[in-house]
């Protein structure tokens, strides 16, 4: 494994337990309750009721809480690139690079919209994974069946 697929692997391990989140659904506000303990009716019609029990209400967590990585759905993709990752290591292709890194940003299609730790490594990790396939240099990937040499798109070599 060279330099940039093992700090992509890194990265996805980072990816794993740092924070992910949806923007403005951080939190959520349970308004409060008053439970009476003594009604009269008054003279207008209305009820005046002595207070009993207050409760002022509270934030609690949101849908799109900052979770760590491995408790949102972007555990499944994460997870699948790096055994895209391992694969190959061990056996080496053409493909599990950039499926890899189309799963990282997919991860972040589906853990939410606001860059927080999490996403920024699984996108970076993407990055280096499109670096070293060669699809950032404007190189096409290699023909299945030939001397696997890069060639540019377009080109008649």
């Amino acid at each position: 494994m060279n330099g940039r697929v093992a700090l992509a692997a890194a990265a996805l391990l980072l990816a794993l337990g740092l924070p992910w989140g949806v923007v403005g659904a951080e939190t959520e506000y349970v308004a409060g309750w008053m439970n009476p303990s003594y009604c009269i009716a008054t003279w207008d019609g209305y009820l005046d009721c002595t207070y009993g029990y207050i409760s002022p209400g509270f934030v609690i967590p949101g849908q799109g809480a900052a979770y760590a990585g491995y408790q949102t759905s972007a555990r499944v993709t994460i997870v699948l690139g790096g055994a895209l990752l391992l694969h190959w290591s061990r056996n080496g292709g053409r493909w599990q690079l950039p499926s890899a890194a189309l799963l990282q940003v997919g991860a972040v299609a589906l853990a939410g919209s606001a860059l927080r730790p999490g996403a920024v490594a699984a996108l970076i990790a993407a990055a280096l994974l499109l670096a070293e396939s060669g699809l950032l240099r404007g190189r096409s990937l290699p023909r299945s069946g030939g001397d696997d040499r890069m060639t540019r798109p377009f080109s008649s070599a």
